[in-house]
Formats: C-alpha cells, structure tokens, sequence
C-alpha cells in the first residue's frame, strides 16, 4: 500500500487512504496505549497539568471543506506533536493521524501514526524551522498542501529493530509501542526524508 503525504510546507499532517472505520485518537488511551497527556495533551480535552505552548489553524481541504488542525509543543523536551483528526478527513477520504517530531537525539525523525501504524522516516528539518511553521499557521486559515509520496509497503520492523529506535527516541516508544513500526520509503522507494 502506499500512502499519500499531505505536507503543508513543511509539516506532515494527514495521510489520505482508503477510508476505513479507525476509532478517533481523542482523549483518554488511544490505540497505542500512550494517553494523550502522555503525548503532550493533544485531546479533545485540555489538559492543565501539561506545560508547553498549543498551536491551531483550519485547514481547507479540497473544495474548501475546513479541518481543524494542531500542535503541541511541551516544555523542556525536544518534541512536536501535530494532530489532524477533525471528523471532517473521514468524510473528504483522509485518514486522522498524529504526526510525532522527534529531535531528542543527533538525528531527528518523524513518526506518523495512522490506525495503528507508525511510519518513520528522517526529517531534514530543524525544531527551529518547525517552530516558525507553527508560529505562522497558529490562528490562521491553510489551504490545501501538495502531495508527496511515501512508500509503506516495508514489513513492520523487528522487535530488536524497533527497540533501538525506542531507546533512542522514548516519545516515539509512548506512541507506537503497541503497533506496527514501519520504515517508510520515498516514492522511488529510497529512505524518506523532508
């Protein structure tokens, strides 16, 4: 199956799929058994106990159906967290999904999970550029982004596969730890990259 990217500018943000019956990732546990106050409290709920700076903007999808979009930036960690699951996707064919900025290491990467899979690949872009995104979007109207193409046909990555990445990157375990980890590809089936 490949999947194609929605990337506004430089943020990865809903995958389009076939539309299947996924349950929403709003509050309390979702699928990967991380809650989402574990993740930086991106629920449908607010969530007092988490510090950090919110983002939101409406994205225009298609023929101008809008699809409530935001990001969670946590304080004192390296992590972005960007949520687009407006019940809108479901009905315009997207699928929700909660894309992970991962820059806790020397290599950064991105973590997009889509029912219950998560697709990595390596981001070239810094959390400064991602910030000045965010900053840009907040409050603001964003039409629809071009497509870019990622290829997730790769079989899901071993236990002791997934393990290095977990211990290199512990956000991206409290995401995806219960589901498939799958190395995404580029459309000309190289390594994925921004």
């Amino acid at each position: 199956m490949k999947l194609i990217i929605t990337a506004a500018v430089v943020l990865v943000i809903a995958v389009v799929t076939q539309a299947k019956g996924g349950k929403s990732l709003r509050g309390g546990k979702n699928r990967s058994g991380a809650s989402s106050e574990e993740l930086g409290g991106l629920s449908g709920h607010s969530n007092r106990h988490q510090e950090g700076t919110r983002y939101s903007w409406t994205r225009l999808i298609g023929s101008e159906s809008p699809a409530r979009e935001d990001a969670f930036v946590p304080t004192n960690y390296s992590t972005v967290l960007v949520r687009s699951q407006d019940r809108t996707l479901r009905a315009l064919n997207y699928s929700k999904a909660l894309t992970l900025y991962d820059y806790a290491s020397d290599s950064n990467v991105v973590v997009i999970l889509v029912e219950n899979t998560c697709y990595l690949r390596d981001t070239a872009l810094t959390y400064q550029q991602v910030i000045d995104t965010l900053n840009s979007r907040n409050g603001t109207n964003v039409t629809d982004a071009a497509k870019s193409y990622l290829n997730g046909t790769q079989p899901a990555l071993s236990k002791v596969e997934a393990q290095a990445i977990y211990l290199k990157y512990p956000q991206v375990q409290r995401l995806c730890h219960e589901g498939r980890l799958v190395q995404a590809l580029d459309a000309e089936g190289k390594p994925s990259n921004d």
